[in-house]
């Protein structure tokens, strides 16, 4: 059966923030936690920067980089008294320009991230028949547009995927896994790649995400591990999906 690597962040985030109060409240009830390190715990800057962290694996990422942000920026002035040298920073009024001026490249980053997807959808070619090399290897590349590839018979030994500020569908149901270990290489920015292969195929996943997901659509069966397919690599601002022919 395929390995899923769901790592729950949003939860992962509640449950840290909520640990953190539970630690902090029986070490101030001992007289263990300091006024300054209880009044930073409890702050609203801190729970509005986990609100921010949790927000991540979710669109529009943007807003989660910015509650992140401001939470962050907020609890300087709670430092003061640990780093008196904060002081001077944070009285300065031009110091706290940085905080429109922050949030505005965020939402301007992220509306020209999302016009460049729409325009890459609009630009969206039809299939294309591609081959493997003679070794059973798979090149596919696609930049700020987007791309539907079959591969047409043989089998897949790996490759190399790469998509930026587009998407990607690539078929794989035509064909067959080699023997042994075949690893797949993904590296998605700004993007989408959809991987189509068949049913009965064992595969693994192990993709890094960053503000990305990546997810086996699948249905749960018990596979034959003789062959599998390891798809590896780095998901930034977009995902990777696997799933059955429609």
């Amino acid at each position: 059966m395929a390995v899923k690597f769901r790592f729950g962040w949003s939860r992962t985030v509640l449950a840290v923030y909520l640990l953190l109060l539970a630690v902090t409240y029986i070490l101030m009830r001992k007289g263990v936690a300091g006024e300054v390190f209880t009044g930073i715990v409890f702050s609203w800057q801190l729970l509005v920067m986990f609100l921010g962290l949790a927000r991540l694996s979710t669109k529009p990422v943007a807003l989660g980089i910015v509650l992140v942000f401001l939470g962050a920026f907020t609890m300087l002035p709670l430092f003061t008294d640990v780093f008196p040298g904060l002081s001077g920073l944070v009285s300065d009024k031009s110091f706290w320009i940085v905080v429109p001026i922050f949030v505005a490249a965020v939402i301007l980053v992220s509306e020209f991230l999302r016009i460049r997807r729409r325009v890459a959808r609009k630009k969206l070619l039809p299939a294309v028949q591609s081959g493997l090399g003679e070794d059973g290897t798979l090149y596919e590349k696609t930049s700020f547009s987007s791309r539907h590839s079959i591969v047409e018979g043989g089998e897949v030994s790996g490759g190399t995927v790469s998509v930026i500020a587009g998407s990607m569908e690539l078929d794989l149901s035509r064909c067959a896994l080699a023997e042994g270990i075949s690893v797949l290489e993904v590296n998605v920015t700004g993007g989408s790649l959809t991987v189509v292969m068949p049913r009965d195929w064992y595969m693994e996943m192990q993709v890094y995400c960053l503000f990305g997901k990546s997810k086996d659509r699948r249905e749960a069966l018990v596979r034959d591990i003789s062959k599998s397919l390891l798809i590896k690599g780095n998901v930034t601002l977009g995902k990777v999906i696997v799933k059955e022919q429609d």
